[in-house]
């Protein structure tokens, strides 16, 4: 716990969750509260999209992307982060099995985050929790993230063009 009587040179609240959230949500253990108001994925500045998935007809799985907006400097607190009965598994990571889902020193990898929410993968789990055992469950759960993940890179990248275009329209129009 943090905690401070400020007097003065008020943080901006905004910014605060922001940096907050962005460096910590990806850890179910670790909660996140200004002012009394609980941060969680929901309320993340930077939520993206969330789907829901059945797998094998006996694994359900939410998935969550979120971007910070701002890119880290490493790609350490981002990733794919795995929460069985809300506590992490592993680190998050790009890399899942022998699946490299993002090079780890690229913009967009240091500034997503999914998170794989699920209480169906307990039995799958090495028993110091950190990674998941290598079978057949397991690597159809990681097809459905790969294919989620990819998603939301391909939409990230397709909204980056964009606006690249639309400044490179601009600066054209003021040498004109």
């Amino acid at each position: 716990t943090i905690s401070a009587i400020i007097k003065k040179n008020y943080p901006n609240i905004d910014e605060l969750k922001t940096v907050l959230s962005a460096r910590f949500i990806f850890d179910p253990q670790f909660k996140i509260t200004i002012n009394d108001a609980v941060i969680g994925i929901d309320q993340f500045e930077g939520f993206l999209k969330r789907e829901e998935a059945t797998i094998l007809d006996n694994i359900n799985i939410t998935l969550t992307a979120l971007s910070s907006n701002k890119t880290a400097k490493d790609s350490q607190q981002h990733g794919v982060a795995f929460w069985v009965n809300k506590r992490l598994v592993g680190e998050p990571s790009w890399h899942l099995n022998k699946k490299y889902l993002a090079d780890g020193r690229t913009t967009m990898a240091k500034q997503y985050t999914i998170i794989v929410q699920t209480n169906d993968l307990l039995s799958d789990i090495n028993q110091d929790w950190t990674a998941f055992k290598e079978n057949d469950r397991m690597e159809a759960v990681y097809e459905v993230v790969e294919s989620f993940t990819n998603d939301v890179l391909k939409e990230a990248n397709a909204m980056k063009n964009d606006d690249f275009k639309v400044y490179a329209n601009k600066v054209k129009n003021e040498f004109k």
